[in-house]
């Protein structure tokens, strides 16, 4: 069995949707703005990452320290501003993305809880011109003793 796993999750990398919050009628009302397009990559990672964690021996949902890296490719526009994008989406929300997918709403995920996230290493790059876009996301079981 190994302690770590590795896949290539194709698509276009989707950041988190947005929380706004706003009064109506006198009462605070907190709404989730995430597109039809948000889950789609969050069902594929899950799909992938599950599918793969299963083959590698793994008892999933894992409720044990892992470490995370992903490097989102995403699509260059065709006059980039800089040669790295440093440009939307945000970093923070296409990791909160991926976490979402590693840890489902109703469970079915490799991970019993995003908590278990320990470290994360992410980045994001250009895809080769008419490259694949999407996001090469490793797992690490982490060796680190029980609490006692």
């Amino acid at each position: 069995m190994s302690d770590a796993i590795q896949m290539f999750v194709p698509g276009e990398p989707t950041p988190e949707g947005s929380t706004k919050a706003y009064i109506v009628g006198g009462k605070p009302v907190i709404s989730h703005v995430n597109s039809a397009k948000l889950e789609t990559w969050r069902d594929t990672i899950t799909l992938l990452t599950t599918t793969l964690a299963r083959k590698a021996g793994w008892k999933i949902p894992l409720d044990e320290p892992v470490k995370i890296y992903v490097k989102f490719l995403l699509q260059p526009p065709a006059r980039p501003r800089f040669s790295t994008p440093a440009v939307k989406p945000d970093l923070d929300k296409l990791q909160r993305a991926v976490g979402d997918g590693l840890c489902p709403k109703g469970g079915g995920g490799v991970l019993k809880d995003d908590s278990r996230i320990i470290e994360w290493h992410a980045w994001k790059q250009y895809a080769e011109r008419h490259g694949q876009t999407g996001a090469l996301i490793r797992i690490e079981k982490m060796k680190v003793k029980a609490d006692v």
